[in-house]
């Protein structure tokens, strides 16, 4: 079951990349706190639920902790889900 529920997270990280015209490589770059990364979080958390520890591994954002606080900085309009 975890393994199907990674497989829906890794797509749908790989569909929001592609929409958002970036790739894998992108997501190594400096800062880690760019807001295209935290509009794609806040859009795989919203249709897929995936963990902040997952989220945080895989966009390159730090500790999940780190990655809910960059969440929770974010303008109100800009938070959909976090």
């Amino acid at each position: 079951m975890a393994e199907i529920r990674e497989k829906v997270w890794e797509a749908a990280l790989a569909t929001g990349l592609r929409e958002a015209g970036r790739s894998g490589a992108d997501l190594v770059s400096l800062p880690r706190r760019q807001e295209w990364k935290l509009e794609l979080v806040s859009r795989i958390r919203a249709e897929t639920g995936a963990p902040y520890g997952w989220l945080s591994e895989a966009l390159n954002l730090g500790k999940p902790a780190t990655l809910r606080s960059y969440l929770c900085r974010r303008p109100a309009k800009q938070r959909t889900t976090a």
